[in-house]
């Protein structure tokens, strides 16, 4: 056919043959170098400064772990002021408290010295009170007499009976014994089979004394089994109690012994407990 035969006719064309655009061995504004077919042949230049890389995921995870912690120290630091402000305050009032409880304290202590000393000087006008109703009883008891082992009959007349015993121990003073006894009464209640000691109280001192005198060796009063004796107070008892061993082994040594009162006398000197020997 015409067509092969013209086709076998051409020939290899050569790359000149085409109609290709001019292509320079330089891009523009490039530096990359083309060969003959347009392909690079370099590559391009490296900028001087590299481009500012992406960060990472762990590197922000790390500043946000150090953001949260830089937060929550500051939380912390900001809790512990509220606190510390909390607590000075407290202290403040603690501090206020404490000064008011100390004022308190030094105003009850100094009430409390003058409240010793006041105690102090009233006990001891107590005592001396006390002291002035003891010897106030003792004189009082030092005008009567006990009367001991007179019969006890229903609605006997105490007095008139007292005075008859008076006078037989100092019938010398008979005529006063109307007027010398002033009260005679019994002590306590009535007790069935026995009978109760009558007290006496003499209204002339002197005449109670000559009875008591008399009584010690009266044998009217030995032979009627009657016996007069003090009336004494409950000190002076308790105080004989103790001196009366004294007293008796002075009498068994043959020494002068009596009381007079709450004290002991042997032969003339007082009885001292700490300085006697019983032995």
């Amino acid at each position: 056919m015409n067509v092969t035969s013209a086709k076998q006719k051409k020939g290899p064309q050569k790359l000149s043959d085409h109609s290709y655009p001019a292509v320079s061995n330089t891009t523009r504004g490039s530096s990359q170098e083309l060969d003959v077919r347009g392909l690079c042949t370099s590559f391009p230049t490296t900028p001087s400064n590299s481009p500012a890389s992406k960060k990472s995921k762990a590197d922000l995870s790390l500043h946000e772990l150090q953001e949260n912690i830089i937060t929550a120290l500051n939380n912390r630091a900001d809790s512990l002021e509220e606190m510390i402000i909390a607590n000075s305050n407290t202290i403040e009032e603690l501090k206020s408290s404490l000064l008011f409880v100390n004022a308190e304290i030094a105003d009850l202590q100094k009430s409390k010295v003058e409240l010793t000393a006041k105690v102090t000087e009233q006990t001891k006008a107590i005592s001396q009170l006390e002291n002035r109703v003891i010897e106030a009883e003792r004189y009082k008891r030092r005008w009567c007499l006990r009367l001991y082992g007179a019969p006890e009959v229903e609605n006997e007349n105490v007095k008139v009976k007292v005075m008859e015993i008076c006078k037989g121990v100092a019938p010398e003073i008979m005529a006063k014994m109307s007027e010398a006894v002033d009260v005679a009464h019994r002590l306590g209640r009535p007790v069935a089979g026995r009978a109760r000691a009558i007290i006496n109280l003499f209204a002339l001192r002197w005449v109670r004394d000559v009875i008591w005198k008399s009584a010690k060796n009266s044998d009217y009063l030995k032979e009627r089994k009657l016996r007069f004796g003090e009336d004494l107070t409950k000190e002076e008892k308790a105080s004989r109690a103790l001196l009366w061993p004294y007293v008796q082994k002075a009498r068994n040594e043959g020494k002068k012994s009596y009381f007079i009162g709450s004290k002991a006398y042997v032969d003339g000197r007082e009885i001292v407990p700490e300085k006697m020997d019983t032995t």
